[in-house]
């Protein structure tokens, strides 16, 4: 019988010596990878049975690249991920669905083989993933995105000082986002989306009938990005890898064109309302 086949991806110097020899002892056969790139072009190449990959190899969570093509390329591998940052695995237990277990560093060896040799036994084939694109995976998480962003602009002190209902806090975030998934699928440059510009100009008018100082509408953009940003990590190996790096950057450009947008009419407001105000007055 043909022994089993691991690909161990890591840019640590002393583990890639350390951790493949004990593997080796223990009768895998282990193929090491020392970059994303190089394990990249060894998944396309050789099958594997096991593939044990760093999660941070030069950037963050670049290690799901590796075992989101694994995935693609070789859907029955087993897949684990080694962090060397324990408290990133309340992340990690949200993705157990996408890889088969984790391991932090330095590495518990006995419990490692264990784990390897349960896997193995009670792995079961798995069909090809089907992946999505950014905008899918926006529209589809709409409601997380939305509650998530209540639970943070609510925990921002400022922000939840505001005498502001729950739907008032939120209003017109879910059309917005359904707006800039429409956009993004749409093609269209992002300076000519009047589907952007309306969506902004709502976000800005609102906050300032509203009574959020512009500084804070600011901040609360800031605080749904970053929700945002989370629940695309959060779902980083359903994502089409090959077209990610696009959709962020076009996604990022939409954000801040929106915000930009959102300022300019919340600006536009204020002067109006001060223009009627001296009116009145005189």
């Amino acid at each position: 019988m043909p022994a089993t086949r691991i690909l161990f991806v890591d840019d640590d110097p002393g583990i890639q010596v350390t951790l493949p020899k004990v593997l080796e002892m223990h009768g895998y056969e282990v193929v090491v990878a020392t970059s994303i790139p190089e394990a990249l072009n060894i998944i396309t190449s050789q099958k594997f049975d096991v593939l044990i990959s760093d999660l941070n190899m030069g950037h963050a969570a670049d290690g799901f690249t590796v075992v989101h093509a694994m995935r693609r390329i070789n859907p029955n591998c087993i897949n684990f991920i080694l962090t060397g940052f324990p408290a990133f695995e309340s992340a990690l237990q949200a993705l157990r669905s996408n890889i088969d277990d984790y391991f932090t560093k330095p590495s518990n060896i006995p419990q490692m083989l264990q784990r390897i040799e349960e896997s193995l036994k009670d792995h079961t084939k798995r069909k090809p993933v089907a992946t999505l694109r950014l905008p899918q995976v926006l529209r589809a998480n709409i409601n997380e995105i939305t509650t998530r962003a209540l639970g943070a602009i609510k925990s921002d002190p400022p922000l939840a000082g505001l005498p502001l209902s729950d739907s008032e806090r939120l209003d017109p975030v879910a059309a917005s986002l359904r707006d800039l998934a429409d956009h993004m699928e749409s093609g269209r440059p992002n300076d000519d989306s009047e589907l952007l510009l309306r969506s902004a100009r709502l976000r800005g008018e609102t906050r300032y009938k509203l009574g959020c100082p512009l500084d804070l509408m600011v901040q609360n953009e800031r605080l749904i990005e970053q929700v945002i940003k989370n629940i695309i990590y959060e779902n980083l190996l359903n994502l089409n890898l090959s077209y990610l790096l696009l959709d962020l950057e076009r996604m990022g450009d939409a954000l801040l064109l929106q915000l930009q947008e959102s300022i300019r009419t919340y600006m536009q407001a204020a002067e109006r309302s001060g223009m009627t105000w001296h009116r009145e007055a005189e």
